[in-house]
C-alpha cells in the first residue's frame, strides 16, 4: 500500500469516526440542540480538525442521512431481485420501505430532517444524498416500466411521476405510523399491519390495467 493510499484510508476512517460520534450526539441531544463542539469532543478531535472534514452541522446531518439512504437502496435492490412481475416488485419495494422505518427509526428521522433543510449551499454530503436517493427512484422506475411491459401495470402512467407519488404516499403513511400510532390503533381501532396492507392495496389497485 502506497503512502497516498494509506493517508486516504486514514482520512476516510476519521471521517467515519466523526459520523459515528455525530450519530451518538444527535440521538442524545436532538439535531437542533446538538453542537459541533459536542461532536468534536465525542470524536476526541479539535473543532478545527472537525471542520476540515465537515463544513457544518448540516453537512454532518446529511452524512448520517447518506448512511440511511444507502441502507434503503440495498433493501430496494433486494426487493426487486426476483422473478416477480412489475406490480409485485412495487409492492415488495413498499414492504422494504416499511422494514426500513421499523428497523432504522433514527436514520428515517434524519432523512426526514435533512429533506426539509434549506441550506442554501451545495454541501458535499447533501449532493451525495441526492445521488444515492436517485438510485432508489431508478429502482422504482425500472419496476414500474417492467410492469407496464409485462401487463401487470397500466400503460398510461408516467413512471417517473408515479415513482415520486408512490414514494411520497409511502413516506406519508410511515410518518403517520411513527407520529400517530396511538390514534391509529387506540382511537381508530385499526391494527398497524392492516393499515399498511390497506395502503399497499390502494396503491396496487391504482396501478392495475
Amino acid at each position: 500500500m502506497g503512502i497516498s493510499e494509506r493517508k486516504e484510508r486514514e482520512k476516510e476512517q476519521r471521517r467515519n469516526d466523526i459520523v459515528d460520534a455525530a450519530e451518538m450526539i444527535f440521538q442524545e441531544k436532538g439535531l437542533r440542540a446538538a453542537t459541533m463542539d459536542e461532536v468534536a469532543e465525542k470524536a476526541e478531535l479539535s473543532k478545527g480538525t472537525l471542520y476540515l472534514y465537515f463544513k457544518s452541522k448540516e453537512d454532518l446531518a446529511f452524512a448520517i442521512s447518506l448512511r440511511g439512504i444507502s441502507i434503503l437502496t440495498r433493501l430496494f435492490q433486494d426487493a426487486v431481485a426476483s422473478d416477480n412481475n412489475g406490480k409485485q416488485k412495487i409492492r415488495d419495494i413498499g414492504y422494504a420501505y416499511t422494514r426500513f422505518f421499523e428497523e432504522h427509526p433514527f436514520y428515517s428521522q434524519m432523512i426526514g430532517h435533512t429533506s426539509e433543510m434549506n441550506t442554501g449551499e451545495d454541501l458535499p454530503f447533501k449532493l451525495k444524498c441526492g445521488q444515492e436517493g436517485r438510485k432508489t427512484f431508478e429502482i422504482m422506475i425500472a419496476a414500474l416500466q417492467q410492469g407496464m411491459g409485462d401487463g401487470s401495470i397500466r400503460k398510461d402512467i408516467d413512471p417517473v411521476a408515479t415513482a415520486l407519488l408512490l414514494s411520497h404516499f409511502s413516506y406519508g403513511m410511515m410518518f403517520s405510523i411513527v407520529n400517530g400510532r396511538e390514534l391509529i390503533e387506540e382511537v381508530m381501532k385499526v391494527e398497524i399491519r392492516q393499515y399498511v396492507e390497506s395502503g399497499f392495496d390502494f396503491m396496487a389497485r391504482a396501478l392495475e390495467p
